[in-house]
């Protein structure tokens, strides 16, 4: 009987025992089957002019949206003709056409079918003669579509522009010879180009631009030599603007350490000279994993230029890092180097794409890590797609696992925005991400897809170091909302009648957070919701509210806060007798923690040659051998992981640089400040310019406005020119009547023009100065009243004050000054 009960349980624990494994190997999707990445399969096209190849160009399997892909721009010339060079690799190519549109895609301009080319065995050349339906001035879309005896559709997308007669090529000898400078060592040449102002300091060759010393510029003391010709690409053309970029390897011949480099220029031809208005260049050194990485505990980076995106584990012996559009694992314990995943295979062009990025979430302390890949997919399972795709590296089993890919129809430039900072999984088949503004709760099992959350503001959502608690605001109640990701719970902190509950941060698990009053709340001269808090309180993790500080007493509401390490800074706005609300001293929480003793610090060393070097320093033990370089494999699976999680993408300013690089805000003043920084342009919804540093013409004078007797309104000064600028859009709205009421001029202007509306409050004139070159008049407040520019030329603006007989003209210096007395406060609209 014994015996049997025994063979009885065994076959249960058997049976249970398999049943588990099976389910295991299921949910894994049979994770012990594994390979490499598949080789890259789509061709590539570059422009072509004279037998020069520049603006190369990947392509995409799905239609995407063509406004976003504002990463490169053909110039035509005024004989209409493009050329195009498709770079074939091992595509069997069937057809080639072409599409010329609008940059909203909507309007076709004109096509062409079964294009003929010239076959030279590695490139089929296409000229494309263009019919004379472009104006000079405006952008169109080039996309050209390629099928491929493997892939149905490739479609590669260009921005187009005509710009006739033009010193393209001028702008791009010089920059040639600028280049050509930096490498020779030619101090005295560069230095007739520099805007040396005490800036930069010289002790870094990771980064120098146009205010740097000559000779960080020309490499200083070290000996370089460049490998191959450089990459060109144009960002910008204009009627006499001309940015690009160059990309290329130099060699440091003393040390045989190799670099890559990415140099961008902004010039302006004219009939006398080329002028430098802007120049950059980012060097960081490669990886060679082939040499051993650490030596005497010291984990060198080299010249980078920017401090190296690296995590590590809570042991501080493991460390992620990117390198090159590559992530990197190094156990320090094991001396062990992993490529955890990249594009990258040393022999094919194509995987050198670096229109991608990584976010590490987690290093655990196996060496294991979360991580995100998001932007352009350059091989493998997703290649020729945009999106976000969560891996998991084992590195136990040495494997990489895609856990599921978001996909996405728009540029890494533009998409990159729409990811939150909410990434990261449980291990127990449930992960979140905060994408397009929407939470998403995602079942790693079927890959189904719960929205906890939809149009979280950024701002509003905080997520703890570790990921292990998440909190953002309900709109709706005005509580907040508290997600343990390691159960999946979400619980809530309930507010008062008559209060609003924010979020403001975390400090390692425990939640910083504020209360205020819903009558408290105002909107600001951009248009941005601010919630002043009369109290901040921290909970920790367990729930309890183990601190609480109210400065209400004291006449002060915290508006916000910066956390630096174990300090907590908070800012603070006091409201003033005419009820508005002011800027006040801010006011410092001193935070305790567990102290902790750091075993891996990023520093810096100076060395002569190379000046400025980044090192991550190890205190601990490091195993003795050479270094270890296992081969990481990813887990092969069946069916499909792509997330549909809907199209909802957020709606933003993008603001571009000269150099192709962007980013996105909120608000217009904040955009437009850092598109004038960076020489470049800011557009929302991706079709809509709504303002651009070049092209403003030198002398404007707006018609309609030279009869002050048409001009005269009813009511305040700010009320008459607000009710001008509407006149222009056949808009009649009573301003001083809507003024008495309460409602705010940004609230006025935007319900009556909508996304046309620009508020630019905090901007300088030189800014607004855009609107009335491009034809709108501008808004500006004055000490005591409101103004309306209409024109403007080299030294002078033109004004319009009601209950001025005339148009006035004030010295620009002067005007600008009485503008920043006002606040710098700006209101116009699109033209």
């Amino acid at each position: 009987m014994k015996r049997r009960i025994i063979q009885y349980t065994t076959v249960v624990l058997a049976f249970l025992a398999g049943m588990i494994f099976m389910t295991y190997m299921t949910r894994m999707g049979n994770r012990d089957m594994t390979g490499d990445m598949a080789q890259a399969q789509l061709p590539v096209v570059h422009a072509e002019q004279d037998g020069v190849l520049y603006n190369e160009m990947h392509g995409y399997v799905e239609d995407m949206d063509g406004a976003s892909m504002r990463d490169s721009v053909i110039g035509v010339s005024e004989d209409h003709k493009v050329g195009l060079a498709l770079e074939k690799y091992n595509a069997q190519i069937k057809s080639v056409s072409y599409e010329v549109r609008s940059l909203d895609m909507s309007r076709l301009i004109e096509s062409g079918d079964d294009l003929q080319a010239e076959d030279d065995g590695k490139y089929l050349h296409i000229s494309l003669t263009l019919k004379d339906l472009l104006t000079q001035g405006e952008e169109y879309l080039l996309v050209l579509k390629v099928q491929t005896e493997d892939q149905d559709l490739v479609r590669f997308y260009s921005i187009l522009t005509y710009l006739g007669t033009n010193h393209v090529q001028d702008c791009v000898d010089f920059a040639q010879r600028f280049h050509e400078m930096t490498l020779t060592g030619d101090s005295d040449g560069v230095l007739n180009y520099l805007e040396q102002d005490g800036s930069m300091d010289g002790k870094n060759l990771g980064y120098i631009n146009i205010h740097s010393r000559s000779g960080p510029v020309t490499w200083g003391d070290m000996q370089v030599e460049q490998i191959g010709d450089p990459s060109l690409r144009f960002t910008e053309l204009e009627s006499d603007i001309t940015a690009l970029t160059m990309e290329y390897q130099v060699t440091n011949t003393e040390i045989n350490e190799q670099y890559q480099v990415r140099e961008a220029y902004r010039l302006r031809y004219t009939s006398t000279r080329i002028y430098l208005l802007a120049y950059e260049r980012w060097t960081d050194k490669i990886l060679e994993p082939g040499r051993q990485l650490v030596e005497d505990g010291k984990l060198s980076f080299g010249i980078q230029s920017s401090e190296p995106v690296y995590m590590k584990n809570t042991e501080e012996n493991v460390v992620g890092f990117v390198e090159q559009g590559q992530l990197w694992s190094y156990d320090y314990g094991q001396n062990r180097l992993s490529l955890v995943y990249g594009f990258t295979d040393g022999q094919d062009g194509r995987a050198a794409w670096k229109e991608h990025d990584f976010r590490l979430l987690k290093v655990d302390d196996t060496g294991s890590m979360d991580f995100l890949l998001y932007g352009y997919m350059n091989r493998g399972r997703y290649e020729g797609r945009s999106g976000v795709m969560f891996c998991h590296y084992d590195a136990l089993m040495n494997t990489v696992e895609e856990l599921f890919f978001v996909p996405s129809n728009q540029s890494y430039a533009a998409m990159k925005e729409d990811i939150g900072d909410l990434a990261v999984q449980n291990g127990n088949g449930k992960a979140w991400l905060c994408w397009q503004g929407n939470l998403l709760q995602i079942n790693l099992d079927d890959h189904s897809v719960t929205i906890l959350a939809r149009n979280v503001n950024a701002s509003d959502l905080q997520v703890s170091d570790s990921g292990l608690l998440a909190a953002w605001n309900d709109e709706d109640s005005g509580a907040i909302c508290l997600l343990n990701t390691s159960t999946g719970v979400v619980s809530r902190i309930e507010t008062g009648d008559g209060e609003v509950l924010k979020t403001l941060g975390f400090m390692e698990e425990d939640l910083i957070y504020g209360a205020g009053y819903s009558s408290d709340i105002y909107t600001d001269q951009a248009g941005k919701e601010m919630q002043p808090l009369y109290c901040v309180t921290i909970r920790d993790q367990a729930g309890k509210d183990v601190r609480q500080f109210e400065y209400s007493s004291k006449g002060k509401y915290v508006s916000g806060v910066t956390i630096v390490e174990n300090r907590i800074d908070l800012a603070c706005v006091a409201k003033a007798s005419d009820g508005s609300w002011q800027e006040a001293l801010s006011e410092p929480i001193t935070y305790t923690s567990e102290t902790h003793t750091n075993l891996l610090k990023l520093s810096t060393v100076y060395d002569e040659v190379r000046r400025n070097e980044y090192v991550l320093t190890y205190g601990g033990n490091i195993r003795k051998g050479s270094m270890k370089q296992p081969n990481v494999r990813l887990v092969l699976y069946e069916g499909s992981r792509i997330v549909d999680a809907g199209d909802a993408s957020v709606k933003q300013y993008l603001a571009y640089r000269y150099d192709g690089s962007a980013e996105g805000f909120e608000t217009l003043t904040e955009a437009v400040q850092y598109a004038y920084n960076g020489m470049g342009s800011v557009w929302y919804s991706a079709d809509q310019c709504y303002w651009r540093r070049g092209g403003r013409k030198s002398r404007v004078q707006l018609n309609g406005y030279d009869d002050s007797s048409l001009l005269a309104g009813d009511g305040s000064d700010l009320a008459q020119c607000v009710q001008l600028l509407l006149k222009q859009k056949q808009i009649y709205t009573d301003v001083q009547s809507e003024l008495d009421q309460g409602t705010a001029i940004w609230q006025i202007l935007t319900q009556e023009l909508g996304e046309d509306a620009c508020l630019l409050p905090g901007c300088s004139l030189s800014m607004a100065l855009y609107y009335v070159s491009q034809g709108s008049p501008v808004v500006a407040l004055i000490p005591g009243g409101a103004v309306l520019i209409v024109g403007y030329d080299a030294q002078n603006i033109i004004y319009y004050r009601p209950g001025s007989n005339d148009l006035t003209k004030g010295g620009m210096n002067d005007s600008s000054s009485m503008f920043e007395e006002a606040g710098n406060v700006f209101y116009t609209c699109l033209p």
